[in-house]
């Protein structure tokens, strides 16, 4: 995480030690390389089976377990569409997105001041209001104008700044069916809805698929 700001660094590295247990029997690396196979068929492709719901999908996973995902994404699924002319994947790292909207907005250096000043809350309540959904919505959409799947990942970092039912439910009118949307959760989708490492709950967000559970 080079050249992100102290707060931030110490915020990831301390919900990364909140870990539930063990979210699945099959292994990650079976799971992601199933989801490989997956988004290359045609059913996924041509949104088969989907009715009127949104093409939007959840591949949950322990948090122990985000090198491994996080590993296999950069080295193996992502080159492996790269001349592909029907998958068209854009990867999307959700924390990387705040630090560019952040320096691009000339905002950033000010976060270490703020931060000393008035406190990591006050500095989180303050990226919130200046990271928010409306401009999240508009960076995804300009990254992802060019592809037909889009990869969202970094939740882990960016906890809890930013939560997935709210990235999901604004990007409904967004995306809407023109793009499919997989978000890799570090926790557990269930039908109660999103818990961040399995042990923080979101609002309920049911709208979602869970993919190569």
């Amino acid at each position: 995480l080079e050249g992100v700001c102290e707060p931030l660094l110490r915020s990831f590295k301390n919900t990364f030690r909140l870990i539930g247990a063990c979210m699945n029997d099959k292994s990650v690396i079976k799971r992601l390389t199933e989801l490989t196979k997956e988004i290359s068929s045609s059913a996924f492709l041509e949104k088969s089976g989907l009715g009127n719901e949104m093409p939007f999908y959840i591949f949950d996973y322990n948090p122990k377990e985000e090198i491994e995902v996080r590993t296999f994404l950069q080295d193996e699924l992502l080159p492996n569409f790269v001349d592909d002319s029907k998958v068209k994947i854009v990867n999307i790292d959700i924390f990387e997105l705040m630090i560019e909207s952040l320096k691009r907005d000339k905002i950033f250096e000010r976060t270490f001041s703020l931060e000393e000043k008035k406190g990591t809350e006050f500095l989180f309540d303050a990226l919130r209001k200046s990271f928010n959904s409306d401009i999240i919505c508009s960076m995804i959409d300009e990254k992802s104008k060019d592809s037909n799947i889009v990869f969202l990942t970094g939740f882990g970092k960016i906890f809890p700044i930013v939560r997935g039912h709210m990235v999901l439910n604004n990007l409904q009118k967004t995306l809407g069916f023109s793009r499919k949307l997989i978000l890799f959760f570090p926790g557990k989708y269930t039908d109660l809805g999103l818990s961040t490492f399995g042990k923080f709950e979101d609002n309920n967000y049911y709208r979602a698929f869970r993919i190569c559970g």
